[in-house]
């Protein structure tokens, strides 16, 4: 008898225990959620948008914005089509203690399915609020795929006057979309050098630009005295793009045109050329027009001739 009074002592002592543990575990997790604190403040993917077929890491910034430390933060996410774990992956982050102000970084590693349609998706993130995760806040992520791939911008020279040292000419540039994807909001800059100037206004808005579209731009210049001056040689254009995507993803980039600058020795050989092939069509013309007067010469004499034996 003793000894079953005994029991139920302990016991009787033994529930306010359990019972502060569960509330100090349940409380825990509850501060989590209350006035922000320890949930999502950031969060971002790469590549974005997503391709079909690939792989994609997903970046959320945790922030504990509380004025207490969150101990046992438990994360779960839960991918949903197309999107599935790297092989390996887990999909719990536990971290024990996460400190007043205090930023911690969740990284998963996805795989987006070769046969994923475009358009944007959501996977839900769990920010569990007891220990089996039976309660629990969710956070939506969404993520795009984009099926079409990315804008391919090429520039190249489309024609130009011919260049020496200390010259002024124009160059008309093109900008080609190889890619499969839209290009938007598009800007050219031809980039001055120690080599040219730029007369005419560098910077052009070209605007949108469909895949496979092409468009031209054309730049006066000013080739420096000392350019060529030994040789003739090849120098760049750089010029500078800058665009936005269909999912209003920014590119910027830097490529460069090649341009010949011919010496002055090469410039008196072209015009040599030139003016040599002009007096030989010269001559050809000159020819041709002796040969037609001479036969309506003759076929004049001739027709008069004959006339005259007639008569």
């Amino acid at each position: 008898m003793k000894k079953i009074i005994f029991t139920v002592l302990i016991v009787l002592l033994l529930i306010p225990v359990a019972s502060a543990v569960s509330s100090v575990t349940r409380s825990t997790y509850t501060s989590i959620a209350t006035g922000g604190a320890g949930f999502v403040t950031l969060l971002d993917y790469d590549p974005s948008p997503a391709q079909p077929g690939q792989f994609l890491i997903l970046y959320i910034k945790v922030e504990n914005s509380g004025g207490d430390d969150i101990t046992n933060a438990k994360y779960i996410l839960e991918p949903k089509d197309p999107f599935v774990f790297k092989g390996g992956e887990d999909a719990e982050r536990v971290f024990g203690t996460i400190g007043s102000q205090q930023q911690v970084l969740l990284e998963y590693d996805l795989y987006v399915d070769e046969d994923a349609y475009e358009g944007t998706y959501t996977i839900p993130l769990k920010l569990c609020l007891d220990q089996n995760c039976d309660d629990f806040i969710k956070k939506e992520i969404d993520i795009t795929v984009q099926t079409g791939g990315i804008p391919g911008i090429e520039v190249g020279l489309e024609e130009s006057d011919i260049f020496k040292g200390g010259k002024r000419g124009q160059i008309t540039l093109h900008v080609i979309n190889r890619g499969d994807l839209d290009a938007k909001y598009l800007v050219m800059e031809l980039m001055p050098t120690k080599q040219f100037e730029i007369i005419s206004p560098s910077r052009i808005y070209v605007g949108e630009m469909e895949s496979d579209d092409f468009e031209t731009a054309e730049f006066d210049i000013f080739i420096n005295g000392d350019v060529a001056s030994d040789a003739t040689q090849r120098i760049d254009l750089p010029v500078f793009l800058d665009y936005s995507d269909a999912n209003d993803k920014k590119y910027s980039e830097t490529q460069s045109v090649g341009l010949t600058v011919y010496s002055n020795s090469d410039m008196a050989k072209m015009s040599l050329g030139s003016n040599s092939h002009s007096t030989t069509q010269y001559f050809m013309i000159v020819i041709g027009a002796l040969i037609v007067i001479f036969l309506a010469y003759k076929y004049y004499f001739k027709k008069k001739f004959i006339k005259k034996q007639e008569s």
